[in-house]
């Protein structure tokens, strides 16, 4: 996902994991962030392409796509993410520009596996994508989900994230690339 968002892909890959098979449909785009330094998790030099991601995990991979750095805003802190933490810096850089707000009981459950949903709510934050309740509630043609209602947590978010979004011009559909 990130790898798609990146506007330059011919990177000069200096960072290589031996787990990843020759001919992998994900390799390019493993290697090309690693190579950028967003992957930053305790590692034991293998990138483990088949195992969950935590939510510290896509956390730091955000932040650090995106390069943020913690500036003059607000400072949350989770009661179960201490300095000591390897993702601190980067969970807490992403609570200071709105992108996660962890448990209502002030916790972020680091460890945790993440949800798809959390995913599309944070990349959407991360991109500045605000949903329009309005519009896509009273529009039909948009995709929808049958095993997300209306009632979803998520549900705005996830609709906002899966249709076709028109730009100055430019039309952004599924991931392809930018057409005039």
């Amino acid at each position: 996902m990130f790898f798609n968002l990146l506007l330059e892909k011919n990177i000069e890959i200096s960072q290589t994991f031996p787990d990843l098979p020759e001919g992998a449909w994900f390799r390019t785009a493993v290697e090309t962030l690693a190579s950028l330094g967003v992957f930053a998790w305790p590692s034991d030099g293998e990138f483990h392409p088949s195992d969950p991601i935590t939510r510290a995990e896509f956390v730091s991979i955000a932040v650090r796509f995106t390069h943020e750095v913690l500036g003059a805003r607000h400072v949350t802190e989770f009661t179960d993410v201490p300095e000591s933490h390897w993702a601190h810096n980067d969970i807490v850089t992403a609570a200071s520009y709105g992108w996660i707000h962890g448990y209502g009981d002030g916790r972020f459950q680091p460890d945790r596996q993440i949800s798809r949903a959390e995913v599309v709510v944070l990349t959407n934050r991360l991109l500045g994508r605000v949903p329009d309740r309005e519009y896509i509630g009273d529009h039909t043609g948009l995709r929808f989900f049958g095993d997300v209602p209306t009632t979803h947590w998520a549900f705005y978010d996830i609709a906002e994230a899966s249709n076709v979004h028109h730009y100055a011009g430019h039309v952004q559909d599924d991931g392809e690339d930018w057409e005039d």
